[in-house]
């Protein structure tokens, strides 16, 4: 039983692993955009508008750069998921495996055990 509690325990442990590395990723993304954002900003002040089309392009390959690392941390997190529901699925095939040979060995050493007791209580009784 504690096994499978450890192997739980470690699934457990790599999901929040993966949820905290998901919450970092959306904060750093959350804190680039700003800091782009910020950029621009500033850059929108201090340009003219001729000079404006060139950052804007610069500023729309930025943004692209950053949604196609977005896309590529999904996939990456989409593969995880797929990784660890396929483990989960394999701990829970090779628990109902292993509690179904070890109930057979439990029923066994059952009957053996209330094998011997009766033999010896017989024993007991004839040599009475």
């Amino acid at each position: 039983m504690a096994a499978g509690l450890a192997t739980t325990n470690v699934l457990i442990g790599v999901m929040m692993a993966m949820s905290v590395v998901q919450t970092l990723l959306i904060v750093v993304a959350g804190i680039a955009a700003f800091g782009l954002y910020r950029r621009f900003a500033t850059l929108l002040s201090s340009l003219d508008v001729r000079e404006m089309r060139q950052t804007v392009t610069k500023v729309n390959g930025i943004l692209d750069e950053v949604k196609a690392v977005l896309q590529r941390v999904d996939r990456s997190v989409e593969r995880v998921d797929a990784a660890l529901h396929s483990s989960m699925d394999a701990a829970e095939a090779l628990g109902s495996g292993v509690r179904a040979k070890t109930r057979w060995i439990a029923g066994a050493s059952r009957g053996l055990s209330v094998l011997i007791r009766e033999l010896l209580r017989s024993r007991l009784h004839e040599q009475m």
